[in-house]
């Protein structure tokens, strides 16, 4: 992977496997890599708006999303949710998530984007039980 980080999401998108943001030391990094198994070679693609960490991604109705997270600048979680369009190499808003949170998991399954769990930061491990849908 070109860019070395953690606590960065990843998902899977059109066979490829993302690499998005994360932490490289304390500062968080917007950059997104794109892994092509059957190359076996990473491309750089656009960086996230935001540079966060411990959010999570998942492909969903042909875009890539990154849900949640946080920044270096606070440890309080995200409602954030950025979508990502392969075709045009370019990232938007997506509507928020209802709760904030980071740590978070992300699935789609039945056609339904699904953000879990998590915890919302403030400086409180506030363990989030909660399972939000987006759908088409």
């Amino acid at each position: 992977m070109p860019t070395a980080r953690f606590r960065l999401a990843a998902g899977e998108l059109g066979g490829a496997l993302y690499a998005v943001g994360g932490l490289i030391g304390n500062p968080a990094t917007a950059a997104v890599e794109a892994y092509d198994p059957a190359s076996d070679s990473w491309t750089a693609r656009a960086p996230e708006p935001s540079a966060l960490y411990y959010q999570a991604a998942a492909g969903f109705s042909g875009a890539l999303y990154a849900l949640g997270g946080a920044n270096t600048s606070s440890t309080a979680g995200l409602a954030t949710v950025f979508r990502y369009d392969p075709a045009a190499n370019s990232w938007s808003s997506a509507p928020a998530l209802p709760t904030a949170r980071l740590g978070l998991g992300a699935v789609v399954t039945g056609g339904v984007l699904y953000a879990f769990g998590g915890f919302g930061g403030n400086g409180t491990l506030e363990y989030l039980g909660t399972v939000e849908a987006f759908g088409p």
